[in-house]
């Protein structure tokens, strides 16, 4: 079934609750930070995305308990099919972030058609309702009168996977973070719909009044991405851990891809290229502008010939957080001629980040490197540290060529980042093959995470960058079969 990818997010006490009088005590102050931080920039860099909550939720942080009278609209006509059943409204097909309601008898009284917020990570989503069949024809004029859109899914009780559908066929959602409250989270938890489960954990006990995670939850096995200490909280990540079907059963597209990899490679025996252990940040950012889009000897030659133009070492793989050079000695490098000179001269390649209207890759790199420093990014250790890289890959994405975000992927994955993949022309290939359809870059990089998940619990070397790279490696080299 097409649905968006989920990622259940929440704050939560030591004793797994979710509601209760501990969130609003000072002693929770610092993991409500974290998680709208991380709502802001780790579920911001997620392709056409949404959140998602359910009535009350939705009531007690946007609509301030509003009621909304009815009475102009209750002899207003709604969108009806030829057979007479109502359909859905789409307010705004232009819309590229949303905020979904799960509002089962339409009580949510709305003053617009976007959420009004001063945190990016809220403000400005367009309103989705997703209502049963057991709401009013004047709600639904309501709706639609207001600028908002709605989904019906469901006679009395929410049909969750059409609803799910829906979203990702008809508003084209990719990911879905749903927030609560605990009855919702149930919900789609017994429904098998939570792929990612991202929880903020504030060392608090929350006591007998609280309500858990999930309501009603049903046994299943997750296995962990990422633990990440802050001051007072912890981040959680975990991530589905997917069964394998026997060969009479149907598989998912990652378990697909997962066959796929079994058959063609020798998975315990892989291992990264030189490249992904560069002795310096301003190597990788160089390979990553260089590389997009031609053959890959052209990127490690410019590589290459730049290291020649100044004395040093291109691989170090027990390379030093600090590397043997900074982002603002490239920098100072290039400024120090003309785009076209650093072309001539420093890289030995005059390629353009685009046919149409492109620039220098020589100069791309210049603009790259300029946007890590404004960010106070010199080194691995900085990236490393850099608390919204969210907002320097947009930076990167302002530059000529480099909108797709391919390039800012690989440079992360060349620094290290093991949970990145470069969904290009060949991982796509690949996955076509396998799949029968070409997902797109969005959904590459999860299939290619949960993949990753599926091969690691039999080979504890497999991480997305590795898989990632010998699946490049053996379509760029004609390998695979």
């Amino acid at each position: 079934m097409e649905r968006p990818y989920i990622i259940c997010h929440m704050v939560t006490s030591l004793d797994g609750k979710v509601t209760g009088d501990f969130l609003y005590d000072p002693a929770c102050a610092g993991a409500t930070e974290v998680y709208y931080d991380i709502n802001r920039t780790y579920m911001a860099s997620t392709g056409r995305r949404g959140y998602a909550c359910g009535r009350v939720t939705m009531e007690g942080s946007f609509t301030g308990g509003h009621q909304v009278d009815l009475t102009p609209f209750e002899n207003a006509k709604v969108m009806r099919a030829p057979g007479g059943a109502r359909i859905d409204f789409i307010a705004d097909d232009s819309a590229a972030f949303f905020a979904v309601a799960f509002d089962r008898q339409g009580r949510l009284g709305w003053t617009g058609p976007t959420i009004v917020d001063e945190d990016p990570g809220y403000g400005g989503a367009h309103i989705v309702e997703v209502v049963t069949e057991q709401v009013s024809d004047a709600y639904l004029a309501y709706l639609a009168h207001t600028g908002i859109s709605y989904i019906i899914a469901g006679e009395e009780d929410l049909d969750l996977p059409l609803a799910l559908h829906k979203l990702a066929s008809v508003l084209g959602i990719e990911t879905l973070a749903l927030e609560g409250g605990s009855v919702l989270n149930g919900a789609f938890q017994r429904a098998g719909f939570i792929d990612e489960v991202s929880l903020v954990v504030s060392p608090q006990i929350a006591g007998a009044a609280g309500k858990p995670l999930f309501t009603d939850a049903v046994m299943e096995n997750f296995g962990f991405l990422e633990a990440k200490s802050y001051d007072n909280c912890l981040w959680l990540r975990s991530k589905k851990r997917l069964y394998v079907p026997s060969d009479h059963e149907s598989l998912t597209d990652s378990q697909k891809l997962a066959r796929a990899c079994r058959e063609q490679f020798d998975l315990s025996a892989l291992s990264l290229s030189d490249a992904y252990y560069y002795s310096s940040l301003p190597l990788c950012v160089i390979d990553a502008v260089f590389s997009i889009g031609v053959k890959y000897t052209s990127a490690q030659n410019a590589v290459l010939s730049y290291c020649k133009a100044c004395g040093l070492t291109p691989y170090d793989r027990s390379r030093t957080p600090d590397g043997s050079r900074r982002i603002s000695q490239l920098i100072a490098d290039l400024e120090g001629c003309s785009a076209r000179q650093a072309a001539d001269t420093v890289f030995q390649n005059h390629q353009r980040t685009s046919a149409r209207s492109g620039i220098l890759k020589a100069e791309a790199v210049l603009r790259f490197a300029k946007v890590l420093q404004r960010h106070g990014i010199e080194t691995f250790a900085d990236l490393y540290a850099a608390q919204d890289l969210a907002a320097a890959a947009a930076e990167v994405q302002q530059i000529p060529g480099q909108k797709s975000g391919l390039s800012w992927q690989y440079f992360c994955m060349l620094a290290g980042d093991d949970s990145l993949a470069k969904p290009d022309r060949h991982i796509l290939r690949f996955m076509e093959k396998q799949l029968g359809y070409r997902p797109t870059p969005q959904q590459a990089q999860h299939l290619m995470e949960e993949t990753a998940a599926i091969l690691h619990w039999d080979h504890s070397n497999i991480t997305v960058r590795l898989l990632d790279y010998a699946i490049w490696e053996a379509s760029a080299h004609k390998k695979l079969t």
